[in-house]
């Protein structure tokens, strides 16, 4: 057995340093330790056991047969409370009966940089959370977005107890006094401003008496009443397996609880230490708070007039619904592959924190769990000496089971997991401290293009984390989810277009102008739609409704966000009021002296995939994808814009009756070329294929002049249909009117000789003819050429350029067509049809 090289590096983290040594000491495997400067000379086999910032990502991206990392590279969808809420809710909508849907408190996501900046959001994103704070219905938790040991915490109950904390926060910033005596008095430090949760006060906790059953000291008397949090451990491996530690801690807060009541209490009388129970807030007591569940059984219930005890049964419950929970939450995170991606060579230790509270008499048990937030690296300081032997077994185990024994002796090869789960299953009773996941049910094979060959270079399907009740991916053939009505609320009343300053002109296009404008009461530069509306027609145009509707309806990272409606001086002055953005990617194709790389191109389809495929969950078709509506900010950023020709689709996936005028002509799909009413979500991945072909050539890649033009430069590079690309090709309205030319292949390596066999995978999948049969966003965004060398780049790597729609110098992009308006689909004349001769 060769000596395994081991770095090891916790500067920051002591304990964990000590942990860490001890646990690969108590292997059977030689180790040689190695410091972070002969890192450079690349020893294998290489154990990178250290925090996140000393850990060679190169090493463990480049090298993994040979080198197991002990974090993934891009994992901010867990660890960030913002990217984390978003996944959860995304997850739930799509998965109504997860256990999502009612594990995680009600929750919205918010990013602002001055206090100020409330009053616009009240009638916007935070909507609906007005209307609750308005009712006097409940308690809200703010928390910041980045991960903060549980500083900055607030919690409160009307808008103006919102509004001071955010002054509260800004004052901080220049007052030292004030954040002294904000420390002392509630030992909570600020925050600044940027990204923010406001989570629902859960009023309905788990309540406990342990004096009866824990030994007699005075620390055990002062636990009873007090809130309590579930501290749970879990180790992701691979790509990806997860396992949960079956040794849970109760951590207890430092005051006992009493409920909230909005008409005795103001947010500034709330002692935030009798209901939070984050680890800040109990740096003072030792480990007298923390405790093992396992202890509490039999424990007295004090809440909820109950006079149960918490039963070995009880435990047992809760430990399954966490493995349930902590199973959809990974499976969230795997499907938003631009912010987590895991890797066969790497495993991590994360700290995940749950509520226990009661649930409903018909719920048909007792008590459920809430998760509260994410950690990676967390805090296991606070444990306390009592119970360090827990986590010397947790530690112990890590090595043991999830790296050394099962993916770094000599014979491992290469280090993606396999199939069979780890060894540790077929151990005595003496050491099953993990808790296994349900098995992953078996999955219905694609009918895709090539998937026999796609699917064996793909990266192999998350094994374990997906728990019973997860749906097996499949195409939706109902809608799931109808959002509330009060979801988008109206905007009402307009303000006027004068409230802004318009700078200058952007663009023009087939429904609408666009303008730059600054909002004369915030500063803020936004961009301004007016809406082409025909004095001469009745009524508000079906266009401008359906973008409205879209663009409120598809609210992403990725999509470009939408104010406000605004109105000018008569009905046929109507202005949509969007963020404005430096650039738009046709421009910046001319702008730029040298083509994106292949990780930056990498990460701009994953940003427009997972636009699009949010967008498709949300039962919206784009029907105009392009590189001049795919805008772009100075951090690398892409957002999809202009929902000029989007619409809702109906059930099933394929509609009928649609109109055919729909689509720039250079990225329209060819089954709406050949006539097709009848048409679906993959229009909108044909366009994907061809902006991927276009950020590939640094120009377009069917630059036609005519539908026919297009057809034929379709047939060149694809080969002709046949039937068996494309079985429906016949009973298309304009099939019989082509004589198609002798068979041909394809010309995709020739057109793209640099690019990667798993990146002309990918780009053939999308320009494939069979709608049926190319990729949907969702396989797309799983698909191994985005895992593959070189990996996406961070956004916030990107260089910046000089910005067209602020009117600085630029060269004149290429001329490209209009996107369809208002005319009727003519018929080919029948003396243009030579090309198609044999």
């Amino acid at each position: 057995m060769s000596t395994i090289n081991a770095f090891v590096s916790w500067p920051s983290a002591p304990l964990t340093d000590s942990l860490v040594h001890k646990a690969i000491a108590k292997t059977s495997l030689p180790v040689n330790f190695v410091s972070q400067d002969q890192l450079k000379d690349h020893p294998t086999p290489l154990l990178q056991w250290s925090t996140y910032d000393h850990t060679d990502h190169e090493l463990v991206h480049f090298e993994r047969d040979a080198v197991l990392s002990s974090s993934y590279i891009f994992r901010k969808a867990l660890i960030r409370k913002h990217y984390l809420s978003r996944i959860i809710q995304s997850y739930a909508k799509k998965y109504p009966e997860s256990t999502l849907s009612h594990a995680f408190p009600r929750t919205f996501e918010i990013e602002l940089s001055f206090a100020d900046e409330l009053d616009e959001m009240w009638t916007d994103e935070l909507w609906d959370l007005g209307e609750d704070l308005d009712s006097g219905k409940s308690w809200w938790i703010l928390k910041p977005g980045m991960a903060d040991r549980g500083m900055g915490i607030r919690i409160f109950h009307s808008k103006e107890d919102l509004q001071e904390i955010f002054e509260g926060f800004e004052d901080s910033d220049t007052e030292d006094e004030s954040e002294a005596q904000d420390t002392k008095d509630t030992a909570v430090v600020t925050s600044q401003l940027r990204h923010f949760v406001i989570q629902e006060y859960v009023d309905n906790p788990l309540l406990l008496d342990p004096s009866e059953t824990l030994e007699k000291s005075s620390s055990i008397e002062i636990l009873s009443g007090r809130k309590f949090h579930l501290r749970v451990y879990c180790v992701a491996k691979g790509d990806i397996q997860l396992f949960v530690y079956k040794r849970v801690l109760a951590l207890f807060s430092a005051l006992p609880y009493t409920p909230l009541k909005t008409h005795t209490n103001s947010s500034s009388d709330v002692d935030l230490k009798a209901h939070l129970t984050n680890t800040s807030l109990q740096a003072d007591l030792g480990d007298s708070n923390v405790r093992l569940l396992d202890e509490l059984q039999g424990c007295h219930v004090l809440s909820d007039g109950s006079t149960d005890t918490l039963s070995s049964t009880d435990i047992d419950e809760l430990i399954e619904e966490i493995s349930k929970v902590l199973a959809d939450v990974f499976g969230a995170a795997v499907q938003n592959p631009v912010h987590f991606q895991p890797l066969p060579n790497a495993f991590e230790l994360y700290g995940v924190d749950f509520l226990v509270c009661h649930t409903s008499e018909n719920a048909g048990k007792k008590y459920h769990v809430k998760i509260l937030e994410l950690n990676a690296e967390p805090a296991i300081e606070l444990t306390g000496p009592r119970l360090t032997w827990i986590l010397e077994d947790l530690f112990g185990s890590i090595a043991r089971f999830l790296t050394l024994s099962t993916s770094m002796s000599a014979s491992a090869g290469p280090s993606t997991p396999s199939k069979k789960r780890s060894k540790w299953e077929e151990e005595d009773d003496d050491s099953p401290i993990f808790v296994p996941q349900p098995k992953r049910r078996a999955k219905a094979k694609s009918s895709r293009v090539s998937d026999s060959s796609r699917q064996s270079s793909r990266t192999p399907v998350p094994q374990v984390i997906e728990s019973a009740t997860a749906p097996a991916t499949s195409k939706h053939k109902h809608s799931r989810f109808v959002p509330p009505r009060t979801l988008h609320p109206p905007i009402q009343p307009s303000r006027s277009v004068y409230s802004y300053e318009r700078l200058n002109q952007i663009e023009e296009g087939s429904y609408g102008v666009v303008f730059r404008a600054r909002d004369k009461q915030t500063g803020d530069i936004v961009a301004l739609k007016k809406l082409k509306l025909d004095e001469e027609k009745n009524g508000f145009p079906i266009t401008a409704l359906r973008e409205i509707y879209a663009l409120m309806t598809c609210r992403h990272e990725n999509v470009v966000g939408i104010r406000e409606v605004v109105v000018g001086e008569t009905l046929t002055q109507v202005f949509v009021v969007m963020d404005f953005i430096e650039h738009d990617l046709k421009t910046l194709l001319t702008v730029m002296p040298s083509p994106f790389l292949q990780s930056e191109i990498k990460t701009l389809m994953l940003q427009l995939l997972s636009a699009v495929n949010h967008c498709h969950d949300n039962w919206i078709l784009h029907r105009d994808l392009k590189t001049s509506n795919l805008l772009m900010n100075n951090r690398g950023t892409i957002k999809v814009a202009d929902f000029g020709l989007a619409r809702r689709f109906g059930d099933p996936v394929g509609v009928g009756g649609l109109t055919q005028l729909v689509v720039t002509l250079w990225y329209r799909a060819p089954e709406i070329l050949m006539g097709a009413t009848t048409y679906s979500t993959a229009i909108d991945l044909w366009s994907v294929g061809c902006i991927f072909a276009e950020l590939l050539l640094k120009e377009p890649l069917f630059q036609a002049q005519g539908e026919l033009e297009l057809i034929s430069m379709i047939f060149k590079l694809l080969g002709p249909p046949t039937k068996d690309s494309w079985p429906d090709y016949s009973t298309l309205p304009l099939a019989k009117t082509l004589t198609l030319p002798s068979p041909q292949p394809h010309q995709f390596r020739q057109k793209f000789p640099y690019l990667t066999s798993a990146g002309l995978d990918l780009l053939m999948s999308f320009l494939t003819y069979d709608p049926e049969r190319r990729i949907t966003a969702a396989e797309a965004l799983q698909h191994p050429y985005f895992s593959e060398s070189p990996l996406p780049k961070h956004p916030d790597l990107f260089g910046s350029f000089p910005s067209a729609a602020a009117g600085e110098k630029r060269r004149k992009p290429f001329d490209s067509p209009t996107a369809p308006r208002g005319a009727h689909n003519q018929a080919f004349d029948e003396s243009n049809l030579n090309m198609f001769t044999r």
